[in-house]
């Protein structure tokens, strides 16, 4: 359950921007790579608000201690300096397929039981900011900021009119956006821009494990918009 909460967040995972209709080509930020890179980080740095989702094909990546609970998608909201809440579906023992709650309010971390639905607080020295990638500053910023080899991929319709970048994030940043399931390996990512407010709206790799890759495809929407995160109840 505790590595299940870490991947809650971590894959936490990813975004179609809420701009509107195109901007004269004047107000469109630059492409070469680092310029575009630093206006990104600054806007994501900014961030208040956004949905995410998350989907992991190819190689399951299982999130619980036992491996029986296999991760198929995160569909979730964020809140800048209060937490997130999220729904994931899972693939058990490789048939059934169901769906866990998991929030985080402060220091506060809450999964939904698989079998009653109930929530359950998780014991306070679990040692692990379920927001913490995306926490404006301490992740999307750094991500974007380490990324290495940045090359810029042309524009294209995602959602919009979105920059594409392409570049190589670092282990430590792959292992926060994994929780640690996918450690000690540097990734190539794609990343999607908004040309204008350079928010990111999507991001896709591919990791690896001793039995083969996982595809991870994270986007994002509605940024700004506003969101409420409230404590559940836990079940008794």
């Amino acid at each position: 359950m505790t590595r299940l909460a870490c991947v809650v967040i971590a894959t936490l995972a990813t975004l179609t921007a809420c701009s509107g209709n195109d901007s004269p080509a004047t107000d469109r930020l630059p492409t070469e790579p680092a310029a575009l890179l630093a206006a990104s980080a600054q806007a994501m740095g900014e961030v208040e608000t956004a949905r995410f989702t998350v989907e992991a094909s190819g190689t399951p990546i299982h999130v619980d201690p036992g491996d029986t609970l296999a991760l198929e998608s995160v569909e979730g909201r964020f809140v800048t300096g209060v937490g997130i809440d999220a729904l994931l579906t899972v693939e058990v023992a490789g048939a059934l397929t169901t769906q866990v709650g998991a929030v985080a309010i402060g220091d506060e971390i809450f999964l939904s039981n698989p079998l009653t639905g109930e929530f359950e607080l998780l014991p306070p020295d679990f040692g692990f900011d379920p927001a913490s990638f995306f926490d404006p500053v301490d992740g999307w910023r750094p991500l974007l900021e380490a990324l290495g080899d940045a090359e810029y991929r042309g524009n294209y319709d995602r959602g919009g009119d979105r920059y594409r970048l392409r570049g190589t994030a670092p282990a430590d940043r792959i292992e926060t956006l994994t929780a640690g399931l996918a450690s000690g390996q540097d990734v190539d990512v794609e990343l999607w821009i908004d040309p204008v407010s350079g928010l990111i709206t999507a991001l896709e790799m591919t990791t690896e494990n001793g039995d083969g890759s996982t595809d991870w495809v994270v986007e994002m929407t509605d940024y700004g918009t506003p969101i409420e995160i409230e404590r559940p109840t836990v079940g008794p």
